[in-house]
Order: structure tokens, then C-alpha cells, then sequence
């Protein structure tokens, strides 16, 4: 099995989530409530496309972010940015099928031509570094 896994568009993140395709091919709104992760996350590391805003509902998980452990907890938001190196770790009995919340994506494209692609930048909670 391939460790690094690439995720180009908000359509290959749906299909590896197991979840039905999306309506627009740029953004999603994805409820974690309705879907069964099919996908066996452990010691794989995922690149991603587009951002993410992730609210996490239940099951405490650590990912793998940077240079360190981003802690998951109840509650916590998390924001990717494209070109971001993160690894999911399984804490005790749980597992991907369990995780529980809600994530808003969206590819790059969706905002190239307007002012906030060039304000991007300057929203530091997108970035770990």
C-alpha cells in the first residue's frame, strides 16, 4: 500500500471518504455524521489540494501536522491549506469510521481571480509553519 496520498480535488477527497460525489467540483460541505470513512488511515500520510475548515464533533485523534502532533480534541477546529502534509494516529480504540463533525472544503480555484486568494496569506491559521 502507497504511504503518501495525494488529493488533488475536492471529487478524489469524496471518493476517499467513501462519500457520494459533490454537487460542485470546487467546494463541499462534507457532515461526518453521514458517512462511514472507508478508507484505512493509519501510517498514511495525506497531501492535500484545497483548504479545509474542520469542526471536530467527537473521538479524540491526533494528526500528524508540521512538524508536531496537532491535538484533536472534542470541539477543536482545524484548517489545511493545499500543499499540506498531514497523518491521522488512532488514540486508543478508535478509528476513522468513529470520527464525527463537519468539514468545509475547497479547491484554490474557487478563489484564484478574486481578492481573497492574495489575502490567502495573510491568514495565518491556514499554515503550521
Amino acid at each position: 500500500m502507497k504511504n503518501i496520498i495525494e488529493i488533488e480535488s475536492i471529487n478524489q477527497l469524496h471518493k476517499a471518504l467513501g462519500h457520494i460525489l459533490p454537487k460542485h467540483p470546487l467546494i463541499s460541505m462534507v457532515n461526518f455524521n453521514e458517512i462511514n470513512i472507508s478508507i484505512e488511515a493509519s501510517n498514511i500520510k495525506f497531501i492535500t489540494g484545497y483548504y479545509a475548515v474542520i469542526f471536530k464533533q467527537q473521538t479524540h485523534c491526533e494528526f500528524k501536522y508540521g512538524r508536531g502532533n496537532y491535538d484533536f480534541e472534542e470541539g477543536s477546529l482545524m484548517f489545511l491549506q493545499p500543499g499540506q502534509v498531514i497523518k491521522y494516529d488512532e488514540i486508543g480504540e478508535t478509528d476513522m469510521s468513529s470520527f464525527k463533525g463537519w468539514g468545509l472544503f475547497f479547491h484554490p480555484d474557487l478563489i484564484r481571480k478574486s481578492f481573497l486568494a492574495d489575502k490567502m496569506k495573510d491568514y495565518t491559521f491556514f499554515s503550521y509553519e
